[in-house]
C-alpha cells in the first residue's frame, strides 16, 4: 500500500501567517517568512512567551489540505517529548516510587530493578544491571550512537530476530535491547568521538512510569504534568500516531523525506514520516504531539535542560530559576522542533515540518541561533501585554465548526462549549449568542476583541 501524500506544493510568493495580529512584532513574521522560504519549507509555528504570557503565536505557510495553517495546530514534538517525560519521572521520584540510583532494569543484580523485562536471548552485557534512572536521564546509559546505529530504530530486524510481527512495540524493542553489548560503562564519561545521546533512557524511563502509575504515558501527563488546572486542555496535548488516518486531522503534512518501505507488516512503500517508523512506539522518547502554547506552558514550569541532565524535568521555581539559557531540540522525519528559555523571561517553541537529516542541519535551531535570537539580544523590544492563545470563537454562527485559530475561528458558541475540554481558554470574538445552558467544565472565557452577549 502506497500513503497517498503529496511532499510539497511548490506555492510561489510569501507564505502566509495566521494568529492575532502583532504589529509591534511584525519583524519576527518576516524572519520566519525569509527563512522558510529559503529553505523551501511551508508549515510551522512559532510562539513567544514572555514573563509568563504568550504574546506570539503565529503558524506560517499551510496545512494538510492546503488552508492556510492555524497558530494552534498541533506537531509532533520529537525529542522535545524527552523533558515532558523526565518531568514525569521526577514526581514519581518525589512521590517515593524510586530514587535517582534506582536500577532501571531487573536483570537479576541485588537489590532488582524497576522494569522487569527479560532480554532477548539472553542478557547482552553484564554492566546493563548497573544503569541507574540518573544514567538513563543523562544519557549516560553505555549506548553509542556513533559505533552502533540507533537501536530504537531497528524495528524489522527486532521482529525478524524475535520471530515476531513489525512492528515489535516497546516491551520486545526493550528486550531485545537487553540483548546487546554496550559501548561504554553506565556512568562514566564517554571517549573522544562517542555519541551517548540516546533514545533508549526515555523509551525505558516512559515504561518504568506506566508500570508504578499504572496509566498510560498521556494520562499521566494530562493528569499530572501538564494538567487543565494549568490552562492545558486533553485537546492540546496526545499520543503521536504513525498514519494519517489515524491523526489528529488539525496536524500538518509531514513532509520532506522520501519512499522507504514500512516498518508494519503487509503495507509496503511510505512516505517515511508515515509508516517509516513506529510512532506509537516512541511515547516516552519523542511520540507527543502538542500546540505550541501546551508546550510555552511546560516551559514556564519545568526545566529543558538537556546538558547534564541535572536539570531537566525539575520545576522551576525561585530556588530552582533557569541558571542560563537552556535548550531542547527534536527531530524525525518530516519535523524539526526546539524549546528554549531564555534568562529574560522569554520562552520559545519552534516547529517546522520538515528535517533535513541528510545535511545534518536542525532548521529550529539554526533560525533561533541566526535570525531570532539576535533580534531578540539587541533589545528594544515594545513587547505586547495581550495573550495571543486560547481558542477563538465566532459566537454567533449557525453553522457549527472550525479549529479554533485566530483565523479560522470556532463556529458558534453553543459548538465550542460542546467542542472544549477542560482547561481551554475561549477568546470570543465580539457578537451575540442565544446560548443558554450550563456550563460545566473547567473553561476560561473572555472577550478581547470587543463586546459579547452571550444569552438573552
Amino acid at each position: 500500500m502506497l500513503c497517498a501524500i503529496l511532499v510539497g506544493s511548490g506555492h510561489a510568493g510569501s507564505l502566509p501567517v495566521s494568529g492575532r495580529p502583532t504589529p509591534g512584532l511584525s519583524q519576527f513574521d518576516t524572519l520566519m517568512q525569509d527563512f522558510m522560504e529559503t529553505n523551501g519549507m511551508e508549515a510551522a509555528v512559532l510562539g513567544i512567551m514572555r514573563n509568563g504570557v504568550i504574546v506570539y503565536l503565529k503558524g506560517f505557510g499551510y496545512d494538510y489540505d492546503d488552508n492556510n495553517l492555524p497558530e494552534n495546530t498541533p506537531f509532533r514534538l520529537a525529542s522535545c517529548s524527552k523533558p515532558i517525560t523526565v518531568a514525569a519521572v521526577r514526581q514519581r521520584i518525589a512521590a517515593g516510587d524510586f530514587t535517582l540510583n534506582s536500577h532501571a532494569y531487573n536483570l537479576g543484580q541485588p537489590g532488582g530493578g524497576l522494569l522487569n523485562l527479560t532480554p532477548f536471548p539472553s542478557l547482552g552485557d553484564t554492566r546493563l544491571r548497573d544503569i541507574t534512572i540518573q544514567h538513563l536521564i543523562s544519557h549516560l546509559g553505555g549506548w553509542d550512537r556513533a559505533a552502533v546505529p540507533d537501536l530504537t530504530y531497528r524495528e524489522t530486524e527486532i521482529a525478524s530476530d524475535m520471530g515476531i510481527a513489525s512492528p515489535p512495540g516497546r516491551n520486545n524493542t526493550v528486550r531485545w535491547i537487553l540483548g546487546q553489548p554496550l559501548q561504554f560503562t553506565p556512568g562514566t564519561t564517554p571517549g573522544p568521538g562517542v555519541d551517548s545521546y540516546s533514545n533508549i533512557g526515555c523509551l525505558t524511563m516512559g515504561l518504568i512510569v506506566e508500570n508504578v502509575t499504572g496509566q498510560s504515558m498521556v494520562s499521566y501527563v494530562r493528569n499530572n504534568v501538564l494538567t487543565p488546572d494549568m490552562w492545558v486542555p486533553s485537546t492540546e496535548i496526545f499520543q503521536s500516531r504513525t498514519f494519517r488516518s489515524n491523526q489528529n486531522p488539525r496536524e500538518p503534512l509531514y513532509a520532506g523525506e522520501g519512499l522507504v518501505w514500512s516498518v508494519f507488516d503487509g503495507v509496503g512503500l511510505v512516505y517515511k514520516p508515515y509508516g517509516g517508523f513506529d510512532m506509537e512506539a516512541r511515547i516516552g522518547q519523542g511520540g507527543y504531539c502538542c500546540s505550541a502554547p501546551t508546550v510555552l506552558e511546560f516551559l514556564q514550569r519545568y526545566h529543558c535542560d538537556s546538558n547534564s541532565g541535572m536539570l531537566i524535568g525539575t520545576p522551576i521555581s525561585p530556588s530552582n530559576p533557569v541558571p542560563g539559557e537552556e535548550q531542547h531540540g527534536g527531530s524525525q522525519a518530516g519535523v524539526s522542533t526546539l524549546m528554549v528559555q531564555r534568562t529574560d523571561g522569554t520562552n520559545i517553541f519552534i516547529a517546522f515540518n520538515e528535517d533535513d537529516h541528510d545535511e545534518g542541519e536542525h532548521y529550529p535551531r539554526d533560525f533561533y541561533n541566526n535570525s531570532l535570537d539576535p533580534v531578540l539580544d539587541a533589545g528594544g523590544i515594545s513587547w505586547p501585554t495581550a495573550s495571543c492563545d486560547g481558542m477563538w470563537v465566532i459566537p454567533g454562527s449557525l453553522i457549527p465548526g472550525g479549529g479554533g485559530g485566530y483565523n479560522a475561528p470556532m463556529l458558534g458558541f453553543t459548538w465550542a462549549v460542546g467542542q472544549a475540554a477542560d482547561g481551554t481558554k475561549l477568546r470570543v470574538k465580539a457578537g451575540t449568542s442565544n446560548f443558554t445552558g450550563t456550563i460545566s467544565k473547567r473553561l476560561q472565557i473572555d472577550a478581547p476583541l470587543g463586546v459579547v452577549t452571550i444569552g438573552q
